[in-house]
């Protein structure tokens, strides 16, 4: 069982994602955009900061009292990471992103990419291993077809 706590898996839209996890969402959704199906990204996640709208207006307001060649873009604090808990973003026919908090361990780093291979490990053996997908391909019935790697 889950000794009282809830583990989820699903899809996300990209817009329903707080600010600091769609920076890192939106680059691993770039890394597998232009790849061949079955190619993949796991992504840590974050949780919010404290009173991050307070910071970045603060932020603003000083970058608003350098010179335009003095500003510098805001960074995203990432130091408040959740423990098991990823986004994998999965490339189909188009890309889908998945969330899920029943990771068998934190990726070590912001972005796991499949096409590297100690990161592909990595994902393995955060993600306990990936199967097949059944889909439907043409007009026919639903074919059991390998999408992703294993």
């Amino acid at each position: 069982m889950t000794d009282g706590e809830t583990r989820i898996i699903g899809t996300v839209k990209h817009n329903l994602v707080d600010s600091t996890n769609r920076v890192h969402l939106a680059k691993a959704m770039r890394i597998v955009e232009g790849q061949e199906r079955g190619t993949w990204c796991l992504m840590r996640c974050y949780n919010p900061v404290d009173d991050f709208e307070k910071l970045k207006k603060e932020w603003v307001k000083q970058e608003k009292t350098k010179s335009e060649k003095k500003r510098k873009k805001f960074i995203y604090l990432t130091r408040n990471i959740a423990e098991e808990c990823g986004y994998l973003v999965w490339k189909d026919n188009h890309l889908v992103v998945f969330y899920t908090n029943d990771l068998q361990k934190t990726p070590s780093k912001h972005i796991l990419d499949s096409r590297v291979k100690k990161e592909y490990d990595e994902g393995m053996l955060c993600c306990n291993g990936m199967g097949k997908v059944d889909r439907w391909q043409g007009g026919k019935v639903c074919i059991e077809v390998r999408l992703m790697s294993q």
